[in-house]
């Protein structure tokens, strides 16, 4: 990810954590606790 979070705390009324980016075809995300939400878009590679 362009943005790693590595074991860090994201709360509700904090922006941290609404936009990354891939940089390689897979990544990983972890959860400890609570809920993710994850929506992947891809990019249009005709431009």
């Amino acid at each position: 990810l362009k943005y790693p979070l590595k074991g860090g705390k994201l709360c509700p009324s904090s922006s941290r954590g609404i936009s990354n980016v891939m940089l390689e075809t897979e990544a990983m995300i972890e959860v400890r606790s609570g809920a993710l939400l994850c929506i992947h878009t891809r990019q249009d590679q005709t431009k």
